[in-house]
Parts: structure tokens; C-alpha cells; sequence
């Protein structure tokens, strides 16, 4: 059986790219899921499926707002300050 180097590479790069999707790409997608959910992490079998509201709720908490806030000033402030640091010493 001749194999080309484009057919060796793509039979060795399909199991890393599932074991990678899987190793990644599941507990993304659980972490949705459990967002959807009322569950309770101590007793994973007993759930209700909520849907957004989770999302809802959170949004218009005002402690949700105010860490929301805190870390978008927080990113701004130090992207400017890196920003005028980094000019700085490459004059």
C-alpha cells in the first residue's frame, strides 16, 4: 500500500484533532448545558431545565453588573497603561 505524505499525514492528525475535540469540546458543551439547568452541583441527577433564565437573571443582578464593570475598567485601564509603557521604552 503506497501512501502519500498528505494520506500519512491526515491518518495521523484525525485522531489528535478527535481526542482533542473531545477533550475540549465536552466540557464546553457541558458547562452550556449545566447553564440551562436549575442543577445543583452536589446532586447532578435531579435537574429542571430552566433555559435562559439563568442567563436573565444574572444579567440583571446588580452584583453580575458591577464585577462586569469593575473588569471592563479593569481590561481598559491596563490595555492604555501597557499600551504608554510599551511606547515609552521603545523610544
Amino acid at each position: 500500500m503506497n501512501l502519500t505524505e498528505q494520506k500519512i499525514a491526515f491518518v495521523l492528525l484525525v485522531p489528535l484533532i478527535a481526542v482533542a475535540f473531545f477533550v475540549n469540546g465536552y466540557p464546553i458543551v457541558q458547562s452550556f448545558w449545566l447553564s440551562l439547568t436549575d442543577t445543583n452541583l452536589s446532586d447532578l441527577a435531579h435537574y429542571n431545565f430552566v433555559g435562559a433564565d439563568n442567563y436573565v437573571s444574572g444579567l440583571n443582578d446588580f452584583f453580575f453588573q458591577r464585577s462586569a464593570m469593575v473588569s471592563i475598567r479593569f481590561v481598559a485601564e491596563t490595555t492604555v497603561l501597557v499600551a504608554v509603557a510599551s511606547i515609552a521604552i521603545a523610544l
